[in-house]
């Protein structure tokens, strides 16, 4: 069976919360620097004060970690992390004008301080004003050549908003260098070895971001990544189950290896991942998608379509559940595909037109509609464009020339369907079709 797919689906990857103290040192999109924390005080009165406003924090209790704040502020009015502490209060609470109140408070009494300056470009960071946020940084380094997580912050800057991953590996390192501890640094060097295809590399990293940060499900699952690039698929289904273990409710893990399932194959062993991920989110369209895919791969069509329903009524903008459901129908024997099925495909061409595949599907549902023209139109443009390289599509536009009558052209794209691909799914269906043709053509 021909399931459709627009290559390798990207996984929405949540990373879970660290500690809600750190958490405006953790506001990056990447992961890098979710793993570490600021410079914290010594244990002293001061110190003693400010840990136990965060354990209250921990655990949101609010009005005792603001009192604990307030009396930390009081043994020591001219550090800025009591400020901090009430901002971190505020955002966790979603209160954007008493986050920014606080945080211009914890500047206003320590101006040159890394840790409020780095606080202070996370928050704009996390407001997307990246200027303001490098700027920030910059200026918390040029406070302490020592400071590494502001290093970390610039390098998620260049890999999530300006995708300079050259760039931002040079910050992870340099940030390494001062401190070789921070787990979240080696993490995103590891993803940015598996963007430039060097899994062997990601290994290393992702191995060392491990070791720092057993906490973190978010290594585990790069080494999965990293595995299943090298199609380690047993190494990958253990470093997925290593993510779980250490966090249960991360269910990207459990997307991955459904997703690794089916690239052994094992379609049916996939789509049991994919529906303990979507009872435990029903929420998530990626869930309800690739469901649907190991399900139409499994041969459970009835359920796949139901799978790809979900998936759009989350999300109407994807294009593929649109194109699988009306691929399903077109390739169903019982069935002339109805107006409904041609809607789907033709949404999915509007959404994404220059995926051939969701073409040619387009193409194929006019033609098992007996619409021998439409079809034709269609499969024309898209082999000699996007799909010149495709049996199939070759393959689909001979069916389409024969069933208008028109023999020449029917036997020149079988010819070029067989010539691309002699092993193609129909390949043996052009050959039985190109002999008849071309014996009927003889006197």
């Amino acid at each position: 069976m021909k399931t459709r797919a627009a290559g390798t689906l990207l996984l929405a990857l949540l990373t879970l919360a660290g500690s809600p103290a750190h958490a405006l040192l953790e506001m990056s999109e990447s992961g890098a620097a979710r793993f570490e924390s600021p410079g914290s005080a010594k244990e002293t009165p001061f110190g003693e004060k400010l840990r136990a406003g965060h354990e209250a924090l921990r655990k949101l209790d609010y009005p005792r970690a603001e009192a604990l704040f307030n009396e930390a502020a009081q043994i020591n009015p001219q550090s800025p992390l009591p400020a901090l502490g009430h901002a971190e209060s505020a955002r966790i609470r979603n209160l954007q004008d008493d986050v920014r109140k606080w945080l211009k408070q914890a500047l206003d009494i320590a101006p040159k301080s890394a840790d409020a300056l780095t606080a202070w470009g996370r928050w704009q960071y996390a407001q997307k004003n990246y200027p303001e946020a490098e700027k920030a940084w910059k200026a918390a380094i040029a406070a302490d050549a020592r400071a590494a997580i502001p290093l970390v912050d610039l390098g998620d800057l260049n890999y999530n908003v300006r995708h300079n991953i050259d760039v931002a590996a040079d910050f992870y390192r340099r940030a390494l260098q001062i401190n070789p501890r921070l787990g979240g640094a080696h993490y995103a060097l590891g993803t940015i070895w598996l963007d430039k295809k060097a899994p062997d590399k990601a290994i290393g990293e992702f191995e060392e971001s491990a070791r720092l940060s057993p906490g973190n499900p978010l290594p585990q699952h790069g080494l999965g990544r990293a595995y299943q690039m090298q199609q380690s698929y047993k190494a990958a289904h253990a470093a997925y189950d290593r993510a779980l273990a250490v966090s249960a409710d991360y269910y990207p893990a459990r997307l991955a290896k459904g997703d690794v399932f089916l690239a052994q194959g094992e379609a049916r062993q996939a789509v049991g991942e994919y529906q303990a991920v979507a009872r435990a989110q029903p929420k998530l369209y990626d869930a309800q998608l690739k469901l649907g895919m190991a399900q139409q791969q499994a041969g459970q069509l009835r359920e796949a379509q139901a799978a790809y329903q979900a998936a759009v009524r989350l999300n109407p903008d994807l294009p593929l559940p649109y194109n699988n459901m009306a691929w399903m129908a077109a390739t169903d024997p019982a069935n002339k595909p109805s107006d409904a099925v041609l809607e789907w495909a033709r949404k999915a061409v509007a959404l994404a037109p220059k995926v051939a595949d969701f073409q040619d599907t387009l193409g194929w549902v006019h033609f098992k509609r007996g619409e021998s023209v439409e079809a034709i139109k269609v499969l024309e443009k898209v082999s000699r464009a996007e799909g010149r390289q495709s049996a199939g599509i070759h393959y689909h536009l001979g069916s389409a020339y024969a069933a208008a009558g028109r023999t020449r052209d029917a036997v020149t794209a079988f010819k070029t369907a067989l010539k691309l691909d002699p092993n193609f799914a129909e390949a043996g269906d052009a050959r039985a079709q190109l002999a008849k043709l071309e014996g009927n053509a003889r006197p």
